[in-house]
Order: C-alpha cells, then structure tokens, then sequence
C-alpha cells in the first residue's frame, strides 16, 4: 500500500483556498488550450482542400499502381523473388494469411453455438480461466488474504482509499471576476 505523505492537519478554508487556486490554475490552461486550438482550427481549414485533393491523388495513384503491378507481376519479378527494387521504392508481393472473423451482426456465442450444431466442436475453445469477480470478492471480504493469494502466484492490490479532486468552475469564475 503506498505510503501517504506526512503534513500539517489543514482547516476548511484551507482547503477551499488550495482548490481554487487549483482552479484559477486550471482556468488559464483551459484558455490557453483554447486560444491554441482556434489558432490550429485556422491553420487546418486553411489547408484542408490542398490536402483533400493530394490525398485523392494519391489515393488514386497508389491504386493504378497495385493494379498494374499485379497484372506485370511475371514480367517485372525474377525468379522466385517476391519484390522489385528501382531507383525510387520497391513492390513487394505478399500472400495475406487466411483469416477468420466474425461477420457483422453475428455474435461470438450464435458462432460458437453454429459450430456446435455442424459437429465443429474441434474449431471450439475450451478454456479454463480465473473467476476474477469471484477471487475479488474472496479478497474484499478477507477470506482469501495477501499471503494466500501470493502463495497461489496471484497479487492482491487495491482496496485503499483515494482522494479525489472536482474542481466547482463556476464559482472559481465568479470568485475571479469573470
């Protein structure tokens, strides 16, 4: 468990005061992200039609290219080689390993139960896996310890308390003036 830093006890107004300067700090990076996002915002629209344009060039090009070199693939490749150097870049032909996935709107389980129903038991997996809720809840309620689970090869962490920051916008901006 980590260890929590030593300090004077604060009072309630204490407090306040260090989240709103929290909050005063936060404020200002928000307008700084701001102003830069406008200024970036500005530049991207400015660009944006040069790089729609090159884009569908390329995009255009790259594909007349793969598809005359699959249709020069005897002429340009020499012996059992599968790439083509020049001067400017290189082709590569690459056979793509078969795959296997789920077609949209088919479920793993509606697979699996398929599979099932076709006598392909064998495509099936059957795997033995921790019951991590199971094992959390044991580790909540102290009837599986630290010790335990370490002599298991199991960590237990967790369990410690956080504190946690939520800063009241509003009434930083109201307290500032804005």
């Amino acid at each position: 468990m980590p260890q929590k830093a030593k300090t004077q006890p604060m009072t309630r107004e204490q407090l306040a005061q260090r989240i709103y300067t929290i909050g005063c700090v936060h404020l200002q990076i928000e307008d700084v992200e701001t102003r830069m996002n406008k200024r970036l915002d500005a530049i991207r629209a400015q660009y944006a039609d040069q790089l729609e344009a090159l884009r569908a060039e390329h995009d255009r090009l790259m594909t007349a290219l793969r598809v005359a070199a699959e249709d020069s693939r005897d002429h340009l490749l020499l012996g059992d080689g599968k790439t083509v150097d020049t001067l400017f870049g290189s082709v590569q032909y690459r056979r793509q390993p078969v795959t296997v996935r789920l077609r949209a709107g088919t479920t793993t389980a509606a697979a699996v139960e398929a599979l099932k129903r076709n006598d392909l038991d064998a495509y099936v997996r059957q795997v033995e896996a921790l019951d991590k809720t199971a094992l959390n809840g044991a580790a909540r309620e102290g009837a599986l310890t630290a010790a335990q689970a370490g002599a298991l090869g199991l960590v237990v962490s967790g369990g410690h308390e956080d504190v946690l920051v939520s800063l009241n916008r509003d009434r930083i901006l109201e307290e500032r003036g804005d």
